[in-house]
Formats: structure tokens, sequence, C-alpha cells
């Protein structure tokens, strides 16, 4: 068909929708014999769209391998570069297709060529590990084994410092890993965040436990820091502890990490796995002699974040290790305190008055349940932060029936007064909250 039309007289190089011209798209379809119709009638072979993209660009994209070497062999350039710079090469890499990487680089393809703009400066061997394009295959370690034997630069920087290995980690990559390490990628290597790929393999570990438990080990095995720290002076075992991944942290204690080891504001794993709740990795860490009791730059301990989340199996697991249930923090708040406010850490909203979101129904619940346990086990339930607050005067700021009537069951103050002279139903009246109101009168508020 094609070559009746040529003959009469279609334009060879008639370009249409984004600029494909015929030859484009017999390349991004594999239609080998049409492109070899429209190139014997000399179409443009380095025509481009759009997005600037030749056909070589369509038909490595695709892994047309026959078109693609019949391109190369008519002069098509190797390493024409589309709009942010993507060559053949890149998209080859990218897409997965080891057959037309192997032609391109046969044919001087530069292997370092790299990609701006969204490809953040990356070479072929960087956008292998990305997820976004295409997922990981088999193909992909081949097209890696490729590149790396013609040469790429195994700790090659894109504009965020990540070398190949550490996108391998950060996306779970172990296979891809291992076999940038047969090369020699640095270890440890940094990015702008002075991350390292065992840093991004424990992060993401409750993403995929299995594959990046895998990477972890692989790195461990090769002498990887288990202490480095990152720009926020995190170790991989904060970041485990946080994301609430009780595989990758064992595994990190397995190998010596510092349990204690606090973060850039001296929160340790155990503040981490408290504040957000993964009971599961508090108990590891408690097991490795966690110091139950460590405080943050602002003072506080685990027993603050765990009750300020009403997190209720995590502060009963931190008060059967002895944690000090009338703890102060920076602001000589207690974790009754916090549990009596609206899950808010910050004091600053307390004097500040700021208006109150509606809290999820849940989560009162959860820290009315949290105050129980804290009053079961001795709380103080008339202790004064520096503002000389007491736990229901907060409880009134915000509203908190349920727990005012539970602190109140617990002899709270009902007439205690803070800093201004104000007492919980002067703060309860000026919010607003008519059933604290209607609840502190009941109980003889003056």
């Amino acid at each position: 068909m094609a070559d009746l039309l040529l003959k009469h007289n279609a334009s060879v190089d008639a370009s249409g929708y984004e600029q494909y011209t015929p030859l484009h798209l017999a390349s991004s379809n594999g239609h080998v014999d049409v492109a070899a119709v429209l190139l014997e009638h000399h179409a443009v072979i380095d025509a481009r769209d759009f997005c600037e993209e030749t056909p070589l660009h369509k038909a490595s994209w695709n892994g047309h391998l026959d078109v693609a070497a019949l391109l190369v062999e008519h002069g098509a350039d190797v390493n024409a570069n589309a709009k942010f710079g993507e060559t053949p090469l890149f998209y080859a890499s990218m897409s997965g297709h080891p057959t037309v990487v192997d032609l391109l680089l046969k044919h001087k393809a530069n292997v370092e060529a790299r990609a701006y703009d969204e490809y953040h400066e990356s070479t072929p061997l960087h956008i292998i590990s990305n997820p976004h394009v295409y997922p990981f295959s088999n193909r992909h370690l081949h097209v890696a084994a490729l590149l790396l034997e013609h040469g790429a630069d195994v700790n090659a920087w894109n504009d965020s410092e990540q070398t190949p290995l550490l996108l391998a980690s950060m996306y779970g990559h172990r296979t891809l890993a291992d076999l940038l390490l047969k090369y020699s990628a640095t270890i440890d290597a940094r990015d702008d965040i002075q991350s390292t790929p065992l840093h991004w393999a424990s992060s993401n570990g409750h993403l995929d436990v299995a594959a990046y438990l895998d990477v972890a080990a692989l790195l461990l095995e090769h002498g990887a820091g288990v202490n480095a720290r990152n720009r926020s002076q995190e170790t991989p075992l904060i970041l485990a502890s946080k994301s609430g991944c009780h595989a990758m942290a064992n595994l990190l204690l397995k190998h010596n990490a510092t349990v204690n080891a606090g973060d850039g504001d001296q929160s340790s794993p155990l503040h981490e796995a408290s504040s957000n709740g993964h009971v599961g990795v508090v108990a590891l860490l408690l097991e490795h002699h966690a110091f139950v009791d460590a405080m943050d730059n602002e003072q506080l301990t685990p027993l603050h974040r765990a009750s300020s989340k009403g997190h209720v199996d995590v502060v009963a697991l931190l008060l059967e290790h002895h944690a000090f249930v009338d703890a102060r923090d920076y602001d000589q708040c207690t974790p009754l305190h916090k549990a009596s406010s609206n899950g808010h850490l910050d004091l600053d909203d307390l004097v500040a008055f700021r208006l109150e979101h509606n809290a999820d129904v849940n989560t009162r619940n959860r820290l009315e349940d949290v105050a129980r346990l804290l009053l079961k086990h001795g709380a103080d339930v008339n202790a004064r932060n520096r503002f000389e607050d007491t736990p229901l005067i907060i409880a009134s700021i915000w509203g908190r029936h349920t727990m005012a009537e539970l602190l109140l069951k617990h002899n709270a103050t009902i007439d205690a007064r803070d800093v201004d002279q104000s007492t919980s139903l002067h703060r309860a009246s000026s919010r607003g909250h008519l059933d604290v109101v209607a609840l502190l009168l009941e109980h003889n508020a003056d």
C-alpha cells in the first residue's frame, strides 16, 4: 500500500498528528517492510516529531529490533536527542529491550547520555530502576549488564546525587543491586540528603517486606554502614522504626544497629515507633534495651508521643516496661496533658486558642483509653505545665467532655487556675463548649 501511494506522488515525509511522518509511524508500529519502502523513497531518516523524537527513538522505545537495525543501517543518528535529551539508547533501556540496546551500543551509542527535566539528569543505567514507566524485570537486568559491559559509570550521579545502586535500593531491586555491586558500586554512596542505599531500603521496607529485606541484607553483607546518618541524622534503624517494618528493624539490630541513636532532634527509634503506633517494633526495641524514658530535644519521651496520638497498645507496653508516667517535656507537660488535649503535641495550640479542628471520634476514644491507662498507673491528675494548665483545663479548652468527666472521676481539682487565673469553666465557656460547661457546673464549678 505504501509503495502504491508513493507511486501516485504521496509525500514521503508528510507530517500529520503530532508531527509524525510515515516513517515515525512505521517505526513505532514495527512495520519494517513499510519502513524499507519509505527509505527507498528517501524519507528523512532523522525527522523530528513534536517531542523531537526520531523514527529510531520510536523503534527503540517499542523494542522493534528489525526496524531499529534497518534505520541504523541507513545512517540514523544513534545519539539523537529528543526534547529532554533522551537518546534511543535511553528509551530502549527504560523500556527494557536488551536486543535493541545491544544493537545501539555496537553502533557507538553514548552509554552516558543524560536525559533532563522529569528524568533528573539520569543516564540509561539510572532509568532502569524507575518503576513509574515500566516495572523492573529480567529484561531490565539484562540491559543493565549490557550497559555495564560497555563501560557505563556504575557510580554516576543524577541531579539528586543518586547512584544506580541507591535507586535500586530505593525501589527494592535486589538482583540489580547485586549486579551493580559486582561492578564495584560504592556501597555507602550518599545522595543530596546524605542518605545511603541502606537508608532507602530501610525506609521503604513496609512497602514490600520481602523485596526490601533482601536488598538490605545484601547491602549489609557487603559492609554497608548500619549506623550511617543522613542529613537529618537519621540512622537506618530510625527509618525502619518510623515506617513500622519489624523484620527490617530486626535485621538491622542483628547487624549491631545502635538501638538508642537519636536523630537531629534526638528522636530515637523508640520515639518514632511509639509516635507511629508500631507496637511490634516498640516491643522489639525494648527487647534490645531501648531506653524507655529517652528524651528528644523537646524533652518528649516515647510515652508522651504515644499518649498524644492515642496509641493505647504502645502506651500499655511502655508502662509495662516502667516508663515514667509523669515525665515532663520542655513545657512541663506530662503524658496525661497530651492525652487530655485534642491529640496535638504543641502547647502553642493551647496558648493561642487556635480554632479546634473536628477530631476523629475514634482518635478521641483512643485518647480517653490512654488517659485511663495513665491514671491507672498513677499519673498525677492535677499536674501543671509551665502555664499552670492541669489536664482538666486542657480538656476544657478542647471541648473534651468525656475526658473531663474521666478526670473529674479521678478527683481533678475543678477550680484550678492557670497562669491567667482562668479556670476550666472559664476556658470551656470562652470556647463555646456548652456540654463541658454543663458538666463542670454539675460538679459545682465556681
